[in-house]
């Protein structure tokens, strides 16, 4: 049996994620290969009550494209209170989790929370990368 990777194209537009809870990732997590499109989306309220990203976790070859979100009041034990962006390579060199670079266009961060990376958290080893391309976005009242 051939495993085969497939790549869905997702859109979201005009939702809203609030109130949401997980150990982990507590409203959305986009995983190995899920770079979702959001526009018009707020993340309010949500917890990740044992780990990173109180709203969204990017892991692993997951670049998402935000336009006009909001993520307001999320919070998270670990890391990124909004978000947490995550990538590996192991010690083979292999990217399999190589990357993690969402891209944000006018997003505002309000007032979220975690132990490191009050909105968002960057975590890349091993050579991997995580770098978010930022265009008007606002940081408000964050806290670690």
């Amino acid at each position: 049996m051939v495993a085969e990777m497939v790549t869905v194209a997702q859109q979201l537009s005009h939702v809203r994620f609030m109130y949401n809870k997980a150990k982990s990732c507590g409203a959305m997590i986009n995983y190995l290969h899920s770079s979702p499109t959001l526009s018009h989306v707020s993340f309010i309220g949500n917890s990740a009550t044992d780990g990173n990203g109180g709203a969204m976790c990017n892991i692993g070859i997951s670049s998402p494209s935000l336009n006009e979100v909001r993520f307001v009041e999320n919070s998270a034990y670990g890391l990124g209170g909004a978000m947490s962006n995550f990538a590996e390579v192991d010690a083979s060199g292999n990217t399999g989790s190589g990357n993690s670079s969402p891209s944000l266009r006018n997003v505002s961060f309000v007032r979220n929370s975690a132990i490191l990376g009050g909105a968002m958290s960057s975590l890349c080893r091993g050579g991997s990368t995580c770098s978010p391309i930022l265009t008007n976005v606002s940081f408000t009242e964050e806290f670690c």
